[in-house]
């Protein structure tokens, strides 16, 4: 789950402009982005969810696993989530394009 977050950020809410590993940014790639204030909130609670269960604890202590409910909650809230973003990238491209922005 964490590293689809991780993916969720560079592909969705960064557009692909920048990608970890890569020595290029794609500043075109910036016509579809735009970064909310419900975008900030969801992805750092489902990076910090997904960091309880990588980071804690240490191999004498590991933090418990989800129950399958709480998994289920997870994988809900990261598919609304890139639905909403699909769906807004999709929007800003087309009002920036009505502009005249990134003709």
């Amino acid at each position: 789950m964490r590293d689809t977050w991780e993916l969720v950020v560079e592909d969705l809410l960064f557009n692909a402009s920048v990608k970890r590993f890569k020595r290029s940014i794609n500043t075109q790639q910036l016509l579809k982005v735009e970064v909310g204030d419900d975008d900030i909130k969801e992805v750092f609670g489902g990076m910090t969810r997904c960091s309880m269960f990588t980071h804690e604890g240490g191999a004498e202590d590991p933090p418990p696993l989800p129950s399958p409910d709480d998994l289920d909650q997870d994988l809900t809230a990261l598919t609304e989530t890139v639905e909403r973003m699909k769906s807004r990238s999709d929007d800003v491209e087309r009002r920036r394009k009505e502009k005249g922005i990134f003709a």
